[in-house]
């Protein structure tokens, strides 16, 4: 029992450091990376992050049953679950279509990804998700009380709205996952045919934000399958196994969603440096300021010039 409440605890804080370090590569890539910024696969990046992160903060939620204990709360909660779920898969589905035109379509690449589409794709990505989810907007959800906790779990919406809701997410999940698969096996052999045709330092980075691509497609799709196989239980009536199943989504989906802030760093290594000089230039800049203030006057004159 007191193992698995330390192996509980590591996991938490476990996902609670990869939620900040993807927090931070959200912020820190637009804001003051300026090289990475103007490529398109990194505003893919930070719109994909931002789903998975708010994707994890509401699963994390869900799964500790913080806040259960309020019927509203944990209404809004499972409606967020939903649209950050489906956001997360389309954008990074999004972001497998990034990897594949740019291959596939080096020529027109950039005029597939100027500022002014890359917003319409975004738009247009958060309209679907809302639409996919706005019929549970004020519909009631079934719990049951759990002790343990002294907070509710969720079971489901009413019928109609529940096989709607399985529709759609289950439409979603197979698009996603067959869609991005298509999509990275054309890009692959587009990729090994043509590589001697770009120079090497285009070769390792086209490579490099394939891998974190596939990186992405291969956890989101694990989620993906993991939604089938729980709704096929459902369905051959085993709610139990079902049950368990389906709580597995919880884990599933926190290790996908934090395992690219990490996959980014690993993969990318010309925004690897550009972080490392930030964070460098920030240490000297307060060292110089800490001496500086020691040598009162005559130092920050010296700083200054």
């Amino acid at each position: 029992m007191r193992m698995m409440l330390y192996l509980n605890y590591i996991t938490t804080a476990l996902e609670i450091f990869s939620a900040a370090l993807l927090a931070s590569e959200i912020i820190l890539v637009p804001l003051f990376c300026k090289k990475s910024r103007s490529f398109s696969f990194f505003k893919c990046f930070v719109f994909n992050g931002c789903f998975g992160l708010f994707s994890w903060a509401v699963s994390f939620q869900l799964h500790r049953f913080i806040g259960n204990d309020s019927l509203a709360y944990l209404n809004l909660n499972i409606f967020l679950s939903g649209f950050t779920f489906h956001g997360y898969l389309l954008t990074s589905m999004l972001l497998t279509f990034n990897r594949f035109s740019c291959i596939a379509f080096p020529l027109s690449f950039e005029a597939l990804w100027t500022n002014r589409r890359c917003f319409i794709y975004f738009a247009s990505i958060t309209l679907i998700t809302f639409i996919s989810v706005c019929y549970r907007v004020g519909a009631p959800i079934e719990v049951v009380w759990v002790e343990e906790y002294q907070a509710y779990r969720w079971i489901g919406y009413p019928r109609v709205i529940h096989a709607i809701s399985l529709a759609v997410t289950l439409t979603i999940c197979f698009t996603v996952c067959f869609g991005s698969l298509i999509l990275n096996i054309w890009t692959f052999v587009r990729w090994r045919k043509h590589r001697q045709t770009v120079s090497p330092s285009i070769y390792h980075t086209q490579r490099n934000q394939f891998l974190f691509s596939m990186t992405c497609f291969v956890f989101s799709a694990i989620i993906c399958l993991q939604q089938l196989v729980a709704n096929v239980v459902m369905f051959s009536g085993n709610q139990t196994l079902a049950n368990v199943l389906f709580d597995m989504y919880f884990p599933l989906s926190a290790f996908a969603i934090l395992i690219e802030p990490y996959a980014l760093l690993v993969f990318c290594g010309g925004l690897r440096r550009e972080l490392f000089s930030l964070f460098k230039k920030t240490a000297i800049e307060e060292v110089q300021s800490t001496n500086a203030s020691k040598c009162g006057a005559w130092g920050k004159w010296l700083q200054q010039n």
